[in-house]
């Protein structure tokens, strides 16, 4: 999830190759599916400036399971 703090034009080449243009807009954000490669580049004067938050589910383990716990699984 990309969560922009400034006004921009963002041009993106994805890895197959296709090219698309992303306006920024503060405080909007937005998200790709995970693992999608992709080049952003800014031809603009103005600095670009984005937070990037990567959302990550932790690996589960025998240990881990709600069973494991004592809970009824869902």
């Amino acid at each position: 999830m990309v969560v922009p703090l400034t006004v921009g034009r963002m041009h993106i080449t994805n890895a197959d190759g296709a090219k698309a243009t992303s306006d920024l807009v503060p405080g909007v954000s937005y998200y790709r599916q995970a693992g999608a490669q992709h080049n952003v580049r800014n031809d603009g004067v103005d600095v670009l400036d984005f937070v990037e938050v990567e959302l990550v589910r932790p690996a589960v383990s025998a240990q881990d399971a709600p069973e494991e716990r004592g809970a009824t699984p869902a």
